[in-house]
């Protein structure tokens, strides 16, 4: 990307290195060796600083290591001149007490300086590349490359909201930032709940703080920060940056910052609705599929025993045709449950195991089969949906058992179980009985326990299959809130 605009690329290059105490480097990126003649990093680890730098940083390192001591942090400049007496090379250094207690160098080189035009120029064409991809890490990236190389912001990280935590997960960041929490790990630190980062997520507004090392309610109270902006990244997550040295961000930044943090939400949302169209057109494509491929038989049956009791008289031929529209009209509920299963599940509710198991027996042909409740546990869950699962699994158990197979469903520590006693799923089938389509059963439709796995997905539930302590098949539902009631046993045929 060009740094300053299409007409102005900046010379501008940022180094990252980490000392430890006896000023010895333990980590160094690409562009840190670069700037001082290494081919590789790994050629500077465990030199010394003073062996690896020109002897004209040897002040400002020597200052910047003692004033880190003191007070965490440190800003200066060194100036070397050709032999005529002009200068020739500016750095800026900036040395920062990481968390786990090394010193981390940003070393600048270069003209820096890009003007307004030229800023917004790039921010434009960095705009043009969040929306051309549908990827979340490569957005993240994109959102980090420009904060660093178009607004000179060094310290800078994205997280994102996860569905299934409180907290915001980091997702990219730049070199600077990763190793001021700690070079060994490399690891960003997640946004706990609670803070003034998850506050201005929460809030939508964005946040300048002049003193983020003072502030009560700070996510990182270990890093030695002056300044920082918190800007949210639409309803996704939070764009942070901030100097680690006096002073502050100008008015421009903070303004360029908060439109770039606004467009890598619309690019996330973007991309978000981009995912689910693909998710809906592949449902429909599962449906196209049923119509002209798996309805084709049925169809089959019905028009060649249709024509031959034509020809005969004998009505006895419309009995397959009935049983052929059953199969039709169970394959066509059922691609219409899958694709309405794919939709977000509705408000959670308590719901009772006991009564909801219940209802959705008594919904099917049961015949000799009987359904055990033992236990009147409430799960929070869509009753609609918890139902259509019941359903499901009640049919697979009748479907594939004996003619008086016992169906029983009971609360676990982390959820729930449905098991039968009938003759079980072999072992090296049991990872393909969510595939859709597939099925073991000549009249059965291959999409019920994709359907089953669907809403389980839908309410951050994992569902898994064993071998039954009768024999047969166990589905364990983990992940769910499961909270038991008085103890009843229910039975039902």
């Amino acid at each position: 990307m060009d740094a300053c605009g299409a007409g102005a690329r900046s010379s501008t290059r940022v180094g990252v290195a980490v000392f430890d105490e006896g000023g010895r480097h333990v980590f160094a990126n690409g562009e840190y060796a670069a700037l001082y003649g290494y081919d590789e990093p790994a050629e500077l680890l465990d030199e010394h600083w003073d062996a690896c730098l020109p002897s004209s940083h040897d002040d400002c390192v020597t200052d910047g290591l003692t004033a880190v001591e003191r007070s965490g942090r440190w800003f200066g400049t060194v100036r070397e001149f050709d032999a005529d007496g002009g200068e020739e090379r500016e750095y800026e250094l900036t040395f920062v007490r990481s968390t786990s207690g090394e010193t981390v160098v940003i070393v600048r080189e270069g003209d820096r300086l890009c003007s307004h035009e030229d800023r917004l120029a790039a921010l434009n064409e960095a705009t043009q590349d969040l929306f051309a991809t549908e990827r979340t890490n490569v957005i993240a990236k994109t959102a980090i490359d420009v904060a660093q190389s178009v607004f000179d912001q060094p310290f800078v990280t994205l997280w994102l909201e996860t569905d299934d935590s409180d907290h915001l997960d980091p997702v990219a960041g730049s070199d600077a930032s990763r190793v001021l929490s700690g070079y060994e790990d490399l690891e960003f630190t997640p946004v706990p709940p609670d803070t003034l980062e998850m506050e201005t997520f929460e809030s939508g507004e964005r946040t300048v703080v002049e003193d983020y090392s003072s502030h009560p309610n700070r996510a990182f109270p270990d890093l030695p920060l002056s300044s920082a902006l918190l800007v949210p990244v639409g309803e996704y997550g939070l764009l942070g940056t901030s100097v680690p040295h006096a002073g502050g961000l100008s008015e421009e930044t903070v303004e360029l910052l908060t439109l770039l943090a606004r467009n890598v939400g619309v690019a996330l949302d973007r991309a978000s609705k981009h995912r689910e169209l693909e998710r809906r057109n592949e449902r429909l494509d599962q449906f196209t599929g049923v119509v002209s491929h798996d309805l084709r038989g049925p169809l089959s049956i019905i028009s060649g025993n249709v024509e031959l009791a034509r020809e005969t008289g004998d009505t006895a031929y419309l009995d397959e045709v009935d049983q052929a529209v059953e199969r039709m009209d169970r394959l066509i509920s059922e691609v219409l449950t899958l694709a309405r299963e794919g939709e977000a599940v509705g408000d959670p509710e308590p719901v009772s195991l006991v009564e909801t198991a219940t209802r959705a027996w008594r919904s099917l042909p049961t015949a000799d089969a009987t359904l055990v409740v033992d236990d009147d546990a409430v799960v929070i869950a869509d009753p609609e949906r918890l139902q259509t699962v019941f359903e499901n699994l009640f049919r697979n158990s009748i479907d594939h058992g004996h003619e008086d197979v016992t169906v029983a469903v009971e609360p676990t520590t982390d959820g729930f179980a449905v098991s039968d006693d009938g003759p079980g799923i072999p072992e090296d089938e049991r990872e393909s009985v969510f595939d859709r389509g597939f099925t073991t059963s000549d009249d059965g439709t291959g999409f019920g326990l994709a359907i089953v796995e669907t809403v389980a997905e839908g309410h951050g539930w994992t569902v898994s299959v064993a071998e039954s302590e009768a024999g047969g098949v166990r589905f364990v539902f983990d992940g769910a809130d499961v909270r038991h009631g008085p103890r009843r046993t229910v039975s039902e045929h």
